[in-house]
């Protein structure tokens, strides 16, 4: 004899209801990373998608700053760049080279040296938020369609404050390695300075999503009530 239950839906759910959430999830997916991919990675517009989207005020809020991080950082990268080439305060490196480690201290003035490190400081924010961001926009993405919170690499820990400090820790590492720590040079290529960059990039990336699942995790594992045990009533 078969059960009367055989193919029923669950209570609450519709069995034409499952396929439209995962088309709308879908694309809202194709959405966000097609934004991401038409120059999102320079102007944040991906974020402005995430605030659209995201039941949460606190989250719309982050989306916001962060849309604007990313507006601050390509003024500063072409602001910058711009006043560098063509303000006439740029000093010829006596290598030979167009710039280098030792030019930049050495020979450039203070403020042709503020403005040159701030126009890299932009850029490197941008580098760092762009794949930071590409890592997690499936997440984010899904959390919101699911009406819940953003969350750092797939954790339990909510972005704010958390996301913001992952990425100014990389790029004060970003900066303090090209200004101070590696003697580079145009004449040797960049290259290999660009590729070790991005490796840092990705090492911090790593060490904030462990840190963030180890904390996430304890933080589960210490609010966990004790199987066994009754939990007092609501008064």
């Amino acid at each position: 004899m078969q059960s009367r239950d055989h193919g029923r839906v669950p209570p609450g759910i519709t069995a034409a209801a499952t396929p439209p959430m995962k088309k709308q999830l879908c694309c809202l997916l194709l959405a966000t990373f097609g934004a991401f991919a038409a120059f999102g990675f320079f102007f944040g517009t991906h974020w402005l998608l995430l605030c659209c989207w995201a039941p949460h005020r606190r989250d719309r809020a982050l989306a916001l700053a962060h849309w604007a991080t990313y507006l601050l950082s390509i003024s500063a990268l072409g602001l910058g760049g711009g006043w560098s080439r063509s303000s006439g305060r740029y000093t010829p490196c006596p290598g030979g080279e167009t710039m280098s480690l030792d030019c930049l201290w050495a020979v450039q003035t203070a403020d042709y040296q503020f403005i040159y490190i701030s126009h890299y400081i932009g850029l490197a924010w941008l580098a760092v938020a762009a794949l930071m961001d590409l890592t997690q926009l499936a997440s984010w993405t899904t959390a919101t369609h699911g009406q819940r919170r953003m969350t750092l690499f797939g954790s339990s820990v909510l972005l704010a404050p958390w996301y913001e400090l992952t990425l100014a820790l990389a790029t004060l590492a970003i900066t303090l390695t090209w200004t101070t720590i590696v003697r580079w040079s145009t004449d040797n290529g960049l290259g290999w300075l660009a590729l070790g960059l991005f490796g840092l990039i990705v090492v911090v990336a790593a060490a904030s999503g462990a840190l963030a699942h180890t904390v996430g995790g304890a933080r589960r594992h210490t609010t966990a009530p004790v199987r066994g045990c009754t939990q007092p009533s609501e008064p």
